[in-house]
């Protein structure tokens, strides 16, 4: 399999004191010595489009979540099994707007969501996903409140990728103040 580099270093290319046989100048950018590899070949426009998927999935629920958006966050996850620090799952309208209740900020509170590091994994027409969710509070004076984990699948339909499951980890686990 093929393997070529995905990024580049910022750094410039500095020339070797001695001159070596061959010049190793790649002008002011020059692969990372170490990085993740990947087989451009072999569809990673593909990855990418899933990627896509996920960020603006991830993207939607966050925004249900800082809008107090309870109707777009029911209509996102449907009948998807959510499920919040290892607990069972919530996949009735009644559940999912329970769920809504627990992660959803207090009305006194704004804060923002953000999420970062997601990493995912391709399996024939299923996508999973982790990542990092960060939550601040919005203002002159911006903290972090929380920190924590997003993980799931969403699976290829005709024309359409749809949640399977969806989980929310928390380092505040217990808390019933939003994530």
């Amino acid at each position: 399999m093929p393997e070529t580099i995905s990024g580049l270093s910022a750094h410039p290319v500095r020339k070797a004191a001695q001159p070596g046989p061959a010049s190793t100048d790649l002008g002011i950018f020059a692969p990372p010595a170490r990085g993740r590899m990947y087989a451009m070949e072999l569809g990673a426009h593909h990855e990418a489009t899933v990627r896509h998927h996920v960020e603006n999935c991830l993207a939607s629920f966050c925004a249900a979540l800082d809008g107090g958006d309870e109707d777009a966050f029911l209509e996102l996850l449907g009948r998807t099994p959510t499920s919040l620090n290892g607990g069972l799952p919530f996949d009735a309208q009644e559940g999912l707007g329970e769920l809504y209740r627990i992660l959803a900020p207090p009305i006194h509170l704004r804060s923002v969501h953000v999420f970062h590091n997601l990493q995912i994994h391709l399996e024939g027409n299923e996508a999973r996903y982790t990542a990092i969710f960060q939550r601040w509070t919005s203002g002159s004076s911006p903290s972090c409140l929380n920190i924590g984990y997003f993980s799931g699948s969403l699976t290829a339909g005709p024309q359409v990728w749809y949640w399977t499951r969806h989980s929310v980890t928390s380092t505040a686990a217990g808390r019933r103040e939003g994530i």
